[in-house]
């Protein structure tokens, strides 16, 4: 069978070899992932050359090598070989290596030349993966510097190439068209205000009466939703023994993950995350039901760690769902979504160097060699908050210096090859002990396993977690140990010890991770030393312990504490025995809500932790100063005592800068007060303690102060604080962002004929004429245009009312007044 992807391959290795880049777009089913490097592989211009391609997943990684290979009549590790986390097939035949992103990223720290490979493909490129976007900076880096010969394909499955074109402005754009078969989609409005699993339940029903024919592919966007639906299916479905039920994500035992490939004789419904989106052939698929939701872990830098959340999926995800179905004949979609609601999808996947921790992500540059982001070309740019968080936690852990570069401690971290806490860890164990090491590199092996997230066991003690992966034998637990050995391999020339003493488990996670330790504060409520707050399971084991060491938390979408996964119950005296160096005494003032005033106390305190405290009788006066403006800043600037000259010199303030009269004028919008409540405000409140203190102070001369003399004087000229009447009374003006404006009896107004103009006319005052009874019967910026004009309906109005009063025909030419006809006796 002819693939589409044969009627571009020859332009595409011919630019290759002419030395040039590539960036491919081809659909779904093209043949772009398992025929086109076969192709590269055999073209006499690659003839002993060597091509390194890199797969997202690593299901992905292992079937595609496995595929290419059965293509060419050999085993997988031959000329076709894959290497993953913890498996690899390869041999010093091998010219075409399939890797995993993180592979990709181990074999440029070890070998920045790429000097064994000609050829990087990047499959799948539209995923926008951290670690593939990480790989393609440093890919490009290599090349600017080191390799110019090195030739980057870029394969995407989505016309969204642009921001890759950018990154390789002289790169070749290959484009191959069409599916080979269509695919017709089938939309349900999802009623948002019921739970949506029953509604995607129901579609699924709807698909099996619809269509008779092949596999059905339904995507999830997680492990719980699949294991919900399954049994929902199984358990109410009058269809359910016609099919055969499997599951796919990416945490599956591999010899489970295989059975989705065997031939089967009986209809089958595949209930998967998106890891079957892409690369994965299904052939038997020929219906997909999407649920139109995926799960991705969102890093909050505030709580330091990540938060599970429940998303729409893109425009360009739903695509690729929906080519699942025609990879070899005509197939169906039905979609969980109106096309009315596909109207607020987002065109394409956001990056995850947007929303991720980035602590991985900036040792790798570390080691790179490179301590700034801008160092480098990025696909997209790396979320800066996230990025000088990741730097500081680097710092904290002594893995890099004030300046960014790499330390002695920070080096072997890197030569770790895991996540910097769990490198951390494994480093500082070693310094104890070949069991201390041992034990390290088994707990690093059960945080970074996805049993944390998936509910396997009960309870969230870790030290039986640790006994159950010791003394026990199941699959999960053999991929652990699999992983500690590797892990201790790295860090230690000693022999994996063969009897562990779990007994120094406290003092090896303490050493590492002494800001997650945790105080109860209320139920299964508890404080952290970084600041974050934390909650227990209802009847967890643990609950009710006074202290505990938090090793794995994780926020959810609806509380603001983070959930406890992983914890090791603590005594006061482990907490004073291990913490004894990093426990300070010092002197907190601060607001005190149920006396209304600010009070201090001496507080002994490991981070956030308040281990004991003592009142403080005589606290500093600019410590009482300083707590009296954090609780302003808090309430906000209503607790001061306004007055309307204070007010007006704000509202001034404002229009110069609204009107942008001066480049340099103090910003006196409210949030900007706030602010800089340090500046203006702080060094009048030395000594203060309450509230009420606050009246005596002179708000309008502390905000002259902080405008500065000349300002005031400009401030006087643009915009005065009063209008002298023709009579010589001073009204004072009103000042607001919709102008200027005075409140005056029109009778005092007579004979005045002129526009008043402000702020060097940017600005007119407005008159608010008022009648006998000081209500306004005319607002205007045009005096003598009202005169001319309209003021005679209004004199006919008001001589009916006010007959006692003055209102002259030619009110332009009369005298002012603040009488009636008849003068009062003098």
């Amino acid at each position: 069978m002819t693939l589409p992807v044969q009627t571009i391959a020859d332009q595409t290795i011919e630019h290759l070899a002419s030395g040039q880049d590539v960036i491919l777009t081809a659909p779904t089913g093209s043949g772009k992932s398992t025929l086109l490097p076969l192709l590269l592989l055999a073209s006499p211009h690659f003839e002993g050359k060597s091509i390194l391609m890199l797969e997202p997943r690593r299901l992905a990684a292992m079937s595609v090598a496995r595929y290419m290979a059965s293509q060419i009549g050999e085993a997988v590790g031959q000329q076709v070989g894959y290497r993953i986390r913890q498996d690899q097939k390869s041999s010093a035949n091998t010219r075409l290596l399939v890797v995993t992103e993180g592979i990709l990223t181990r074999i440029l720290q070890h070998d920045p030349e790429l000097a064994e490979f000609d050829v990087v493909i990047f499959d799948e490129c539209h995923e926008r993966n951290l670690h593939a976007d990480l790989a393609f900076a440093l890919c490009l880096d290599a090349q600017q510097g080191l390799r110019e010969d090195l030739r980057l394909m870029m394969m995407s499955a989505t016309l969204a190439v642009d921001d890759f074109q950018r990154c390789l402005p002289e790169a070749q754009r290959v484009t191959c068209e069409g599916r080979q078969f269509p695919v017709h989609c089938h939309y349900q409005l999802r009623d948002t205000r019921t739970q949506w699993l029953p509604q995607c339940l129901n579609l699924l029903n709807r698909a099996i009466t619809e269509q008779s024919e092949g596999d059905i592919l339904v995507f999830l966007p997680g492990v719980s939703e699949i294991k919900r639906l399954h049994e929902q299916f199984r358990n109410n479905s009058e269809t359910a023994t016609q099919f055969e039920l499997l599951e796919l994500y990416g945490d599956m035992p591999q010899k489970l993950q295989q059975k989705i490939f065997e031939h089967s004789e009986q209809r089958r419904i595949i209930f998967s995350t998106n890891i079957a989106e892409t690369s994965l052939t299904l052939p038997r698929v020929r219906v997909v039901v999407d649920s139109g939701f995926e799960r991705s872990m969102r890093f909050v830098a505030s709580a330091a760690t990540g938060r599970l959340e429940l998303r729409q999926i893109a425009l360009a995800s739903a695509q690729q769902r929906a080519g699942r179905a025609g990879r070899v004949a005509e197939g169906h979609c039905y979609r969980l979504w109106s096309e009315q609601q596909q109207l607020s999808f987002q065109p394409t996947i956001v990056p995850e160097v947007e929303y991720s921790d980035l602590t991985q992500l900036a040792l790798e540059l570390a080691n790179w060699g490179v301590s700034e982001l801008t160092a480098l070309r990025w696909i997209t740019m790396p979320n800066v908050g996230h990025w000088r968080q990741a730097q500081a936690q680097l710092k904290w852990m002594n893995a890099i210096d004030n300046k960014g570069t790499l330390t002695t401690h920070g080096q072997l971290m890197h030569r770790s090859g895991s996540h910097p806490r769990w490198a951390h860890l494994m480093v500082n164990a070693a310094k104890i002990s070949d069991n201390s090491l041992a034990l390290a590199c088994l707990a690093a092996a059960l945080l970074d396993s996805k049993d944390v997230l998936q509910g396997r066991h009960v309870g969230v003690e870790f030290s039986q977690r640790i006994e159950q992966v010791l003394h026990s034998k199941g699959s999960i637990h053999n991929a652990i140990l699999q992983q500690a050995r590797q892990w201790y391999k790295r860090n230690s020339t000693s022999l994996w010890p063969s009897n562990i003493d779990s007994s120094e488990l406290i003092t090896v996670m303490m050493q590492s991770f002494p800001d997650r330790v945790a105080k109860l504060r209320q139920n299964q409520q508890y404080a952290m030393a970084n600041g974050s707050g934390v909650q227990l399971p209802m009847d967890d084991g643990l609950t009710q312990s006074s202290w505990l060491l938090v090793l794995h938390y994780q926020l959810s979408e609806h509380h603001s504490d983070g959930w406890v996964r992983y914890a090791i119950k603590l005594s006061e005296q482990d907490v004073n025995h291990h913490l004894s160096d990093h426990i300070q005494s010092t002197d907190h003032v601060y607001w005190d809500e149920q006396k209304k005033k600010v009070v201090g106390e001496t507080q002994r305190r490991f981070g956030s932790i308040v281990l004991s405290k003592q009142p403080l009788p005589s606290p500093d006066g600019q410590q009482l100063a300083y707590a009296l403006m954090k609780y302003i800043e808090r309430k906000g600037l209503k607790l001061l005592p306004w007055t309307d000259a204070a007010r007006s010199l704000c509202e001034r303030s404002r229009l110069v800068q609204q009107l942008q009269l001066h480049a340099h004028w103090p910003d006196f919008s409210e949030t900007a007060l706030v602010n800089e409540l340090s500046q203006w405000l702080l060094p009048y409140l030395q000594g203060m303690r309450t509230v009420n203190e606050l009246k005596s102070l002179n708000l309008t001369q502390i905000l002259k102060s902080y405008l500065g003399y000349q300002h005031e004087q400009q401030l006087a000229q643009w915009f005065p604080t009063h209008f002298d009447t023709p009579l010589g009374r001073s009204v004072h003006i009103e000042y607001a962002e919709s102008g200027a404006k005075i409140s005056v009896p029109m009778q005092e107004m007579y004979g005045f004929d002129e526009i008043v103009e402000l702020a060097g006319g940017h600005y007119r005052l407005t008159f608010e004429l008022l009648s006998p009874a000081k209500r306004p019967i005319q607002l205007t910026q045009n005096l003598p245009q009202f005169w001319a004009g309209s003021y005679r309906d209004v004199q006919k109005e008001m001589k009916g009312r006010y007959p006692k009063h003055v209102w002259p025909d030619d009110p332009a030419n009369t005298q002012p007044t603040r009488y009636t006809k008849r003068r009062p006796k003098t």
